[in-house]
């Protein structure tokens, strides 16, 4: 990404407070989405919110995508988006490049313009901040971390707050109350679903596929059919205890990965947001999750960015080197050891499942890995 000098009218910020003197509301930012909308020209985005009043849809309309180039290139760059049909609006702004070099702005109405644009300057115009999304950027510009102020048309839905045509303002002093659950998943080697391990926010359960078993009351044990009623029993669990964070061990690239082919595999959407919205990967140098109105974080990622260093980041290396326990299974072929107890013993494939989970829970609490992701985001964004 080249980046470009910013000259900030502060002058905004005095419009904000005499905009905010209606009734606001203060969160913290779980998830961010852009799409295009039918209902609505250009760009809109929708941002979620944790809150001291419950979760909180924002949704902001008719936004432009945007990215910079010299002024020098403007003709040049306007002859080649004029052949190829593609529509843009020019800007000239205070902004300039670190060579001195004044730049102007291209705005477009939807992304697709854009990544055309961007694509048909390639070796011929260079473009300044042009793989910055533009959910992003709209923080980025207006100084936002994590805690905003926001007003707006405020209503009231099933489950949480919608407010449209939400004005924000960044707000460094809230923190947020979060509600966090643990997620962990057993399968086989093909990634076809064995149980789900539940244990947070007031939840501890196992989802299983099999026969209803007599067990301890230590463990509940919810029953499933298949996959198709593992998947749709997870999505009822999740919208009952609505989680804002979900927490996992290589819970991005494994676990949410694996139930999202998994579904894809079944036919079916797996709709694990709040509002019953859709999961959406992205996988190429990294895998990028998106489940709105929740934020998931994986405990490995959170543990080096933290600064933590252990030659194996494995959970049953860290859990005995923070906490002192050992995984319940030992054996060197892992996977085998799953299958087998699957298909023999699913009691203690449950207990497995679950204490994995726990692990996780009680790592985060002791590491105080959960402040260090808020404050990460208070500083960072």
């Amino acid at each position: 990404m080249i980046c470009l000098k910013y000259v900030y009218n502060y002058s905004v910020y005095i419009k904000w407070d005499r905009a905010l003197t209606q009734a606001i509301y203060q969160g913290f930012i779980l998830s961010r989405q852009q799409y295009s909308s039918k209902h609505s020209e250009g760009i809109t985005l929708c941002y979620w919110l944790a809150s001291d009043h419950g979760s909180i849809k924002v949704v902001i309309e008719n936004q432009q995508a945007v990215f910079f180039i010299s002024q020098e290139q403007q003709q040049h760059a306007q002859q080649l988006l004029d052949k190829a049909r593609i529509s843009v609006n020019f800007k000239t702004i205070e902004m300039r490049h670190f060579n001195g070099k004044a730049c102007v702005a291209c705005y477009f109405n939807n992304t697709s313009s854009l990544y055309k644009a961007r694509t048909l300057f390639e070796n011929t115009i260079t473009v300044y901040e042009g793989d910055i999304r533009h959910s992003d950027r709209f923080l980025m510009e207006r100084f936002i971390r994590g805690g905003v102020w926001v007003t707006g048309d405020v209503s009231q839905k099933n489950g949480f707050l919608l407010i449209q045509n939400a004005k924000l303002k960044a707000n460094t002093d809230y923190t947020p109350k979060l509600k966090s659950l643990s997620l962990d998943i057993e399968c086989d080697g093909e990634g076809v679903l064995f149980s789900i391990g539940l244990v947070g926010n007031g939840l501890d359960c196992v989802l299983m596929i099999g026969e209803p078993h007599n067990h301890s009351e230590q463990i509940n044990i919810d029953w499933c059919l298949d996959e198709l009623e593992l998947l749709r029993k997870l999505h009822i669990y999740l919208s009952s205890n609505d989680p804002d964070i979900i927490i996992g061990w290589n819970v991005i690239e494994f676990d949410f990965t694996v139930l999202n082919a998994r579904a894809e595999a079944l036919g079916i959407s797996l709709k694990l947001g709040r509002d019953s919205q859709p999961i959406n990967i992205n996988t190429g140098h990294y895998t990028r999750l998106t489940l709105p109105g929740r934020c998931v974080v994986d405990g490995i990622d959170t543990l080096k960015n933290a600064t933590y260093h252990f030659d194996n980041y494995s959970l049953g290396n860290i859990a005995e080197k923070v906490l002192g326990e050992a995984k319940l299974i030992q054996s060197d072929n892992r996977l085998g050891e799953i299958i087998r107890q699957f298909n023999e013993d699913k009691l203690t494939l449950a207990a497995y499942n679950r204490q994995d989970c726990i692990l996780v829970n009680r790592i985060f609490t002791k590491l105080n890995l959960y402040e260090f992701a808020i404050v990460r985001t208070q500083l960072t964004g």
